[in-house]
């Protein structure tokens, strides 16, 4: 089991190891053909409606998490609204500001390689570590961490590949073999989830719980998000690094956008709602202490 320490501070140890391979300069193992193939996706004006779409859409989060460090005194709503928005913002606008601003202008491949598999392992680590930390004893079991260590290795294996001179196709499917092991993991975990949430839905026994709720919207937008970055990804032939194309980019970047949209729409509708009834309560409270004086 992995305590929420552990987590913590294993966390911003692997997204830096998915940079260091720009920060060491290492060569992007890549034909000029297929390196031409990156510019014309990077150049392309598809690509760039869609980064444009993403960032738009995102720039409120920047109101809400200044709104949240004012109200975060208040109650542990508006901390999970914060740490909800921190998440987004690192799956979606502050990659997608850096493929805009330094990834296409200097057509750093390399640098891209590095932003996609950053994306990839924020979003397993804010599934992983939301579920962990409020989903209970179930999420807490040693179960329920085996996926996340296994994917996680199996995507850091897949970028160090890209920069891999040797038998690089050999640790391709090595990579490949560890995500697919992840995720015959991670789908037992959340069948029994879903299972008994549907028993306590079906038995009418209680209602499902304010956690619990926040919970299957994060699995069922984790499950959608990696159903769909690993559909596009087989639909044009499970390329590796090397052998990306336009459809992939773009279509990635479009799943990405989709993840933020149902967070946003079936988690923070409800965060926002509890939100303004506790500022309602704080300021009658505010008031009543006032008038007593």
């Amino acid at each position: 089991m992995m305590s929420p320490r552990i987590f913590f501070l294993q966390l911003p140890a692997q997204l830096f190891l998915a940079f260091l391979p720009v920060i060491f300069n290492l060569n992007f193992s890549i034909s000029s053909g297929q390196e031409l193939v990156f510019h014309r996706a990077f150049e392309s004006w598809n690509f760039k409606l869609i980064l444009s779409s993403c960032i738009a859409v995102t720039i409120p989060l920047f109101i809400e998490i200044i709104r949240d460090f004012f109200f975060l005194h208040l109650n542990a709503v508006a901390y999970r609204a914060l740490i909800n928005n921190l998440i987004m913002v690192l799956t979606l606008l502050l990659p997608d500001v850096i493929i805009f601003t330094c990834v296409i202008p200097g057509r750093n491949i390399a640098l891209f390689a590095c932003i996609h598999q950053f994306r990839v392992l924020t979003v397993m680590s804010a599934a992983y570590g939301y579920l962990h930390i409020y989903g209970g004893p179930y999420f807490q079991q040693k179960k329920g961490a085996i996926w996340y260590v296994v994917g996680s290795l199996g995507h850091h294996l897949t970028l160090w590949q890209a920069f891999t001179s040797g038998p690089s196709l050999v640790m391709h499917y090595v990579a490949n073999g560890f995500i697919f092991l992840a995720a015959v993991a991670f789908a037992p975990v959340a069948h029994y989830w879903f299972l008994d949430q549907y028993r306590i839905i079906t038995s009418k026994s209680r209602a499902i719980t304010t956690e619990e709720y926040y919970c299957n919207v994060y699995l069922i937008s984790f499950i959608l998000c990696i159903a769909g970055l690993g559909g596009v990804w087989i639909l044009v032939g499970t390329p590796d690094f090397c052998h990306f194309s336009s459809p992939i980019i773009i279509g990635h970047n479009v799943i990405y956008g989709l993840f933020y949209v149902l967070i946003s729409v079936f988690h923070q509708g409800i965060v926002r709602q509890n939100l303004i009834a506790e500022v309602r309560i704080f300021m009658i409270r505010l008031i009543f202490v006032e008038v007593i004086k």
